[in-house]
């Protein structure tokens, strides 16, 4: 089938994970077949349409969200939202006869937190990915449910990552249906899957992005100094905020550090609130946890030695 190509902005967005419990909501990274076909039946009328996508750029923000109980006028436990900022990516759209009745350029909002200004998208079409586009084998970068998988020319799927996306049965139900994830080795066209790239070529390119972040977070003047002074950072500290990052994830470890600011570590949480935050801008370690726990775990060998500037961004060392 051919597909029509959109390309995607929206200053900021929440789709949020579907949790049954929690006080901590984190934000989806791809664009799944579920908010973004809702979003488009929602805006067009249209039962016809097919879409999904993935996302090229965001900046990951939060939001302390108190959900409201209309009936009894009182706001539930506040929770702990990830949202997305200055979003860019791709939709691609079937293009069947509900997808030729699409604009060149429409706005939509999808995502949670509608009501209050969120998920505002703009759509611009740039062109369509012909039929019969070449498969390969490889990495799926976006959400489909399982019975979408040939409307979108999945031929094979190698190993899968089960998960659940809603499908609305009426205005106020729905059921569950089990769906590939982000992750799934697949073999399909590959406008559905991650860029991919050489061995050689994607080893240079991690060992470039760690070198660059870790330049980064020596050249940080919050990860080394608070009040105007200069942070000493003690390891059995560096370990247990290493070992909660890795194994409970940012959300976790940012709330741990919260509640040490206002004790005898509170500069060296102010300071690695702002390492997290760091670690948060690398996809490679929001996909390995684990390369996060080590650089924490090693921070004292990043910090500026004498006579540098903590403010200087130098290249990274070869």
């Amino acid at each position: 089938m051919e597909f029509l190509r959109y390309e995607l902005q929206s200053d900021v967005i929440c789709m949020g994970e579907r949790l049954q419990a929690g006080w901590f909501r984190p934000c989806v990274r791809t664009i799944p077949y579920s908010q973004i076909t809702g979003a488009l039946r929602r805006s067009f009328g249209e039962e016809g349409l097919h879409a999904a996508g993935h996302l090229s750029h965001y900046a990951l923000d939060y939001l302390i969200h108190g959900p409201r109980d209309r009936v009894r006028d009182t706001s539930r436990l506040p929770l702990r939202v990830q949202v997305l900022r200055a979003v860019r990516g791709s939709v691609y759209v079937l293009a069947n006869e509900a997808g030729h009745l699409l604009p060149e350029e429409f706005d939509l909002f999808m995502g949670g937190l509608r009501s209050k200004g969120f998920g505002h998208c703009r759509l611009r079409r740039l062109g369509t990915v012909p039929d019969g586009a070449s498969s390969t084998a490889g990495t799926l970068n976006t959400r489909l449910p399982l019975d979408c998988r040939e409307l979108f020319g999945i031929r094979e799927v190698q190993m899968p990552i089960y998960g659940y996306l809603f499908k609305p049965t009426s205005l106020y139900t729905g059921d569950y249906v089990l769906s590939l994830f982000e992750g799934s080795k697949v073999v399909a066209p590959s406008f559905l899957l991650e860029e991919s790239c050489s061995d050689e070529k994607r080893r240079d390119a991690r060992v470039d992005d760690i070198q660059i972040l870790c330049e980064r977070i020596r050249g940080s003047d919050r990860v080394w100094k608070q009040r105007g002074e200069t942070v000493r950072y003690s390891a059995n500290f560096l370990d247990a905020v290493g070992g909660i990052l890795a194994t409970h994830g940012f959300g976790v470890a940012d709330v741990f550090l919260a509640t040490r600011e206002e004790r005898r570590e509170s500069a060296q949480a102010a300071g690695l609130k702002e390492v997290i935050r760091l670690l948060q801008t690398c996809p490679r370690i929001q996909r390995n946890r684990a390369i996060g726990r080590l650089i924490i775990k090693s921070l004292q060998v990043l910090e500026p030695r004498h006579g540098e500037s903590s403010g200087d961004h130098r290249r990274p060392r070869t």
